[in-house]
């Protein structure tokens, strides 16, 4: 009997004193465990008039742009779509840490400037993804997508018809500048096309 509650005794010893980290190990494991189950997927469409948030995707199906958001290791991600929304790629789609540390626009109006240095880093890292291609230009689309991250961003109310300057700063302090920019993310890599 003694020796019984020995052992015992000598088992709950190393559990007491590293119990901070077995705790902290079991939640990191726990929570790895819940965002491979769940991807927390939610949807939002923009039009112009309008850009709303949904959980339910038959909500945005008459919108110009859907995007679904949803979450690899606790960081937001977005797919953007014009048509019929495609979910293997998000099933199967593995951890990308974008290289781009600074996404700024300008906004101009007849080669006017409107509004200089606007930060979208964040919702910019947020559609880098990994094997992807992110096209920043002034097509109606993107213009509509960009203008009314902005609007909602920073509560105001630019007009979707304004020239849109993408601004872009890599990890290595390489820079690119203009009014169409190609990205291209293979293999995890990211380059200018």
């Amino acid at each position: 009997m003694f020796l019984y509650l020995f052992g015992f005794g000598l088992l709950i010893i190393p559990i007491y004193l590293f119990k901070n980290k077995i705790i902290y190990n079991l939640l990191l494991y726990y929570d790895l465990f819940l965002n491979y189950k769940s991807r927390n997927i939610t949807y939002t469409g923009i039009n112009n008039q309008n850009m709303i948030n949904t959980n339910n995707i038959n909500d945005i199906k008459n919108y110009n742009i859907k995007i679904i958001n949803f979450n690899i290791n606790n960081k937001i991600k977005r797919k953007f779509y014009k048509n019929n929304i495609d979910f293997t790629l998000i099933k199967s789609l593995p951890y990308y840490n974008s290289q781009i540390i600074l996404a700024t626009v300008d906004l101009f109006i007849d080669d006017k400037l409107i509004i200089k240095d606007i930060d979208i880093t964040n919702e910019l890292n947020e559609f880098l993804l990994y094997n992807t291609i992110l096209n920043l230009t002034n097509s109606k689309l993107d213009k509509l997508l960009w203008i009314t991250i902005i609007n909602n961003k920073f509560n105001y109310d630019y007009s979707k018809e304004l020239t849109i300057n993408y601004k872009l700063m890599k990890d290595d302090i390489t820079t690119i500048n203009g009014e169409n920019i190609n990205i291209l993310v293979k293999e995890g890599e990211l380059n200018y096309l």
